[in-house]
């Protein structure tokens, strides 16, 4: 193989969370021989197809698809065409999530959980809310992570759900309100992780996502009453005008514009 590629790039960049960096590679030979990362690594192929090799298996891999590399995982990549190869990688440190999830082996995503990474990647390179994205991050973790047995024991089960009804509660009666991970940590006693967790299991979504489920609901209610978009804006917590209809747009299938117009 010839490593030298006029238009090879590659390019390296911390995002806005502690701990997280984003590498973005392209037609370059960079890293194939084994090696391990100390930081877990979540990614996808933009473009090419390769073959990962680890200690006991080699796994293909093709345009679309997406990987989990444990922490201290030793693996290679071999490109069959360096010419047409990109791919883009989170490196994410295990101080980040080792006290509540763990990575055990290589996993080939697909399908949602792959959207569920690409998404993430987009946000990370464009949100400026770190509470959000940090939010979305351990929804990836808790996605692809295995819980570790201290955030399941038998005889929290009662308290946990306890503690998840009420969190609910909350964010139906403060859904127009500005909260942290860390404020529901304190709050109501559980990790970040196990809120996240636990929340998704009873309701089959995210306290964040849950929260943006109620402003939308609750701007529909507003705009049938004849309450101004700005206003409505306002009264429910959408930060702009731009990210107001657009969430609408996706729970109803119209703007609201088009939701008034429909009636």
């Amino acid at each position: 193989m010839n490593p030298s590629v006029s238009s090879s790039t590659l390019t390296y960049h911390k995002s806005i969370l502690d701990g997280v960096e984003i590498k973005r590679c392209r037609q370059t030979y960079q890293s194939y021989k084994p090696h391990v990362h100390n930081e877990l690594s979540i990614g996808y192929i933009e473009e090419g197809s390769t073959q990962v090799d680890l200690e006991r298996e080699t796994i293909p891999f093709r345009t679309g698809d997406g990987i989990v590399i444990p922490p201290l995982t030793s693996h290679c990549c071999s490109p069959t065409d360096i010419r047409q190869w990109q791919f883009v990688m989170l490196y994410i440190e295990p101080r980040y999530y080792e006290s509540s999830v763990r990575f055990d082996q290589v996993m080939k995503l697909c399908g949602d959980p792959l959207r569920q990474v690409t998404d993430f990647i987009r946000l990370l390179e464009t949100e400026e809310d770190q509470d959000i994205l940090e939010s979305r991050l351990i929804e990836l973790l808790v996605e692809f992570g295995e819980p570790l047995t201290g955030d399941t024991y038998p005889s929290d089960e009662g308290r946990q759900a306890e503690r998840i009804m009420e969190i609910r509660d909350w964010l139906v009666h403060r859904y127009q309100e500005n909260w942290t991970l860390e404020m529901l940590e304190d709050t109501f006693g559980l990790n970040r992780f196990t809120i996240i967790r636990q929340f998704k299991r009873r309701f089959h979504t995210t306290p964040r996502a849950f929260q943006l489920q109620l402003k939308v609901a609750a701007s529909k209610k507003l705009l049938a009453e004849g309450v101004e978009p700005f206003e409505i804006m306002e009264r429910v917590g959408f930060y702009d005008q731009a990210h107001f209809i657009r969430e609408f747009k996706k729970m109803n299938g119209v703007t609201p514009k088009g939701y008034l117009q429909s009636r």
